[in-house]
């Protein structure tokens, strides 16, 4: 794919989260990023930007370039409190800029980006450390990435259940309801015991705010992959340590080792240690480190990735781009 755009001389492109959400494509979207990680893909640490108020609202700034390509940033607020008002926890945008002129070429809605690039990438990790055989998912949380991340790893592995766990029972259940209808090919259940939910699964997804662990560790069974993007900040913590000490851990960038509250503890006692954690490149680029005992406990945990983000959206304007009309 040629990745130069039109230049705002030409054409602005601007994709809404309207526009974006009839793109989603993740089954599509997974080889894609397994391709660009392969490329010269770059970006520095994020901006992680605490603003004041009565809630905890988080500014996060993430650049990524494409060497010799295009620039882009994300800028969006990240606020779990606004969804029990009815409004959206992620809200941002997307500002690709042109690789020769570095004039803005394409603005994108950032929720819509943020939750698919998201999916992608956990369903990109399982589908290298997850066993091949795995079939019951556990999705813990029932906020925006809930069906995201079902799609994603549905999109990798051959997936018949689904367990839905959320702290509201109502909104499981209503959420079970939704995507029965959309997946028929699944079977949703909402799971009112996590620790014999956790016990059934083979692949357990969090996404939650939570800042306490609330997955019991105990029941986490030999052979389980876990995958964790709910934490992004030292505060939020999705599991415990011991969990951690279980597992064999990869991240979706080092910098997870210094953001998540999943993680951050067990550095601190000692019980992980910085030299065996892999990232997702390294892990794409040596695929001897992908899941070869069939009774290991791996775990994912990703806080974000700025070249992802870069990828999905050159990934969505290509795909709103009638091919004849790209450079």
């Amino acid at each position: 794919m040629d990745h130069k755009v039109q230049s705002i001389t030409s054409i602005m492109k601007i994709l809404d989260e309207a526009a974006m959400s009839t793109l989603v494509d993740i089954g599509a979207l997974v080889p894609h990023l397994e391709r660009a990680f392969a490329g010269p893909l770059e970006a520095p640490p994020r901006a992680h930007i605490d603003l004041p108020g009565v809630d905890a609202s988080t500014l996060l700034l993430m650049p990524a370039w494409r060497t010799g390509g295009n620039v882009g940033v994300k800028i969006v607020t990240v606020d779990p409190a606004r969804s029990g008002r009815g409004h959206h926890a992620v809200n941002g945008v997307y500002v690709l800029l042109d690789a020769d002129t570095g004039e803005p070429a394409a603005l994108l809605g950032a929720r819509t980006l943020t939750a698919t690039r998201t999916a992608a990438v956990a369903a990109l990790a399982t589908s290298y450390l997850a066993r091949p055989d795995a079939e019951t998912l556990l999705m813990a949380g029932t906020g925006t990435l809930a069906p995201f991340l079902i799609r994603g790893h549905a999109a990798v592995r051959l997936i018949h259940r689904v367990l839905l766990w959320g702290r509201d029972g109502n909104k499981a259940a209503g959420l079970a309801g939704r995507l029965a209808a959309e997946l028929p090919h699944l079977v949703f259940t909402v799971a009112e015991d996590l620790v014999d939910a956790v016990r059934s699964a083979n692949i357990i997804s969090c996404a939650t705010a939570s800042l306490e662990p609330y997955l019991p560790t105990e029941a986490v069974q030999p052979g389980t992959h876990v995958d964790l993007v709910g934490s992004f900040k030292p505060t939020m913590k999705e599991i415990a340590p011991a969990l951690v000490t279980r597992a064999q851990v990869f991240v979706d960038k080092m910098d997870a080792l210094n953001e998540s509250g999943d993680l951050i503890p067990a550095l601190e006692s000692g019980a992980l240690q910085v030299s065996s954690v892999c990232d997702l490149r390294t892990l794409l680029r040596h695929p001897e480190r992908r899941r070869r005992d069939p009774n290991a406990i791996t775990m994912f945990k990703a806080v974000g990735m700025a070249e992802a983000d870069l990828a999905s959206a050159e990934f969505f304007l290509d795909r709103a781009t009638p091919k004849s009309s790209l450079s």
